[in-house]
């Protein structure tokens, strides 16, 4: 009998011993739930950078290929969201096949009239401007969003005015929101 009242029951888990691994489980939790948008952040940011480059590479071949002149012909396959650029409608184009931008059949019409797509290509003003950042949707001539790339023939990243380069500029997302600007020149 007395062997019976020394043996205690200890099966199972005190209720401070669960508090503790669910607090612990929560921290983790959250931990991941902070990290992820910042993760998806910075993978959408890479693939703009990498589609500036492209776009740049593309330009500085165009422009190698055409005798130190920037191309004056632009067109793309919107079923491939590829953007070429050449000179005249004959010879040597250069392409891009892009990863994050579209180009939506549309690049030819935004070198020309300003609008539509997600390429912008634009010539410089005189004298050079440097874009502003814009919601997504309100792009225009020297306006480029976060869904945008906006090419400048004409200037360079300064922004001065330079007959034989282009500025290739693109938005960045951060954490508070707001984009902040890039620019790739060739």
């Amino acid at each position: 009998m007395l062997s019976k009242l020394k043996k205690s029951n200890n099966e199972g888990f005190t209720i401070i011993e669960v508090m503790i691994v669910l607090a612990i489980a929560g921290l983790i939790l959250l931990i991941v739930f902070l990290a992820v948008p910042a993760l998806q952040r910075n993978g959408r940011n890479t693939q703009r950078k990498n589609d500036a480059g492209l776009v740049a590479t593309a330009l500085a071949n165009a422009i190698s290929n055409n005798n130190g002149t920037v191309p004056d012909s632009v067109f793309d396959q919107a079923t491939t969201d590829t953007a070429s650029f050449g000179k005249g409608t004959t010879g040597n184009f250069e392409t891009a096949k892009l990863g994050y931008f579209t180009t939506g059949g549309k690049i030819a019409q935004a070198k020309a009239a300003g609008v539509d797509g997600n390429v912008w290509i634009s010539a410089a003003a005189s004298p050079a401007v440097a874009p502003t950042v814009v919601a997504p949707g309100s792009e225009a001539a020297t306006k480029v969003s976060t869904n945008s790339i906006l090419v400048i023939y004409g200037q360079d990243c300064t922004p001065t005015a330079n007959a034989r380069t282009a500025a290739i500029y693109y938005v960045t997302e951060n954490g508070s929101g707001n984009g902040n600007l890039q620019c790739v020149e060739q």
